[in-house]
């Protein structure tokens, strides 16, 4: 092989090794892991469900992950299954469990109900009650999260850390019907004691849904608009308003509103010149991330909106057309507006 042909060769190797290391890249690491045990005599069914929004790996809003079942073998036992689980919750990093052996269930970021059908036979008929507890999974976790839980032979559930964690704590913990464990508290990053030390959780980077129920009203002869935004996000999600004239585009007339509500002293609701069109993005806390869609519009039959609005939907530019209420003048009443 001739020098100029090795360096050829050089040469297309040196271009290709970025397609090749990424097609080898290893997934991202979980953010969270939860293993389930379980003591009882026979196989029990777990169940999750999701409340409120729930968020994929990316941070996106998503319909996934919503709610499922697995069951879990009979005498499931910690002290001789933690090196090997195969029960329990992961986080859903690429939307997929991958190659994880076992039966697992892939859980967003949300407010889950984890609990176990138990048949109460003490009232008659018997009846079946829902034993289980809360999770809540809405944080970043700038830190990984390994614990395990286990539903007892008394029908109670508990938790404890995984080993990383057994110098510091090595007992079960028991968590009440109906708790809620907070997966962002203080508690599982310093690994430290079995009390909850409570944090705050950080969403920032977390894509708003879109928000909803926009409403129209009416306050001294304005619009008056109100709508509902993420309630998670509530305190950090922010809010853009856009208004169109007749047929014209939309254009931003209020941006990074704290509030859910916004009354446009630019229209009036008489006389009835022109139809005013509105709707609603919402910003995330770090003003990265928006919702991927609008709210539903109202549009009311008004006048005016002559400065307010700036920005175009999607353009940085000034609208070419702009509507000016005619009005005559007050030092020569006879002028002719035309």
């Amino acid at each position: 092989m001739t020098r100029n042909k090795i360096y050829d060769f050089l040469l297309i190797i040196l271009i290709l090794c970025p397609t090749i290391l990424t097609a080898q890249r290893e997934p991202q690491e979980a953010a969270y892991e939860i293993y389930l045990y379980s003591d009882k005599s026979t196989i029990v069914t777990v169940h999750n469900e999701a409340f409120g929004t729930i968020w994929g790996g990316s941070k996106e809003v998503t319909t996934d992950y919503e709610e499922s079942t697995f069951d879990i073998e009979a005498n499931f036992d910690y002290e001789s299954n933690y090196a090997n689980p195969r029960y329990g919750f992961f986080y859903a990093y690429d939307g997929t469990m991958g190659a994880i052996p076992g039966n697992y269930s892939v859980l967003g970021f949300s407010l889950y109900k984890i609990w176990i059908p138990i048949v109460d036979y003490v009232p008659d008929p018997p009846v079946t009650v829902e034993n289980g507890f809360y999770l809540d999974l809405r944080d970043d976790l700038d830190y990984p999260i390994d614990i395990s839980l286990r539903f007892t032979s008394n029908n109670t559930w508990e938790w404890r850390y995984l080993q990383t964690c057994y110098e510091d704590d090595d007992e079960w913990n028991s968590i009440s019907q109906g708790e809620t464990l907070l997966i962002w508290a203080d508690i599982w990053s310093n690994c430290s004691n079995a009390t909850w030390t409570l944090d705050s959780p950080n969403m920032e980077t977390f894509q708003p849904a879109d928000p909803s129920g926009l409403n129209l009203s009416y306050v001294s002869g304005h619009p008056k608009l109100t709508w509902t935004g993420t309630p998670e996000l509530y305190g950090t999600e922010e809010y853009d308003v856009y208004r169109k004239i007749d047929s014209n585009p939309f254009i931003k007339i209020a941006s990074s509103l704290a509030v859910r509500s916004y009354i446009d002293s630019q229209v009036n609701t008489f006389p009835n010149q022109h139809s005013y069109t509105y709707k609603i993005k919402s910003v995330s806390g770090d003003g990265l991330e928006l919702s991927a869609g609008y709210s539903n519009t109202v549009s009311i039959l008004g006048s005016g909106g002559v400065s307010k609005g700036l920005i175009g939907e999607g353009s940085s530019t000034i609208p070419n057309e702009l509507y000016v209420t005619a009005q005559p003048n007050p030092f020569n009443p006879t002028t002719t507006i035309e």
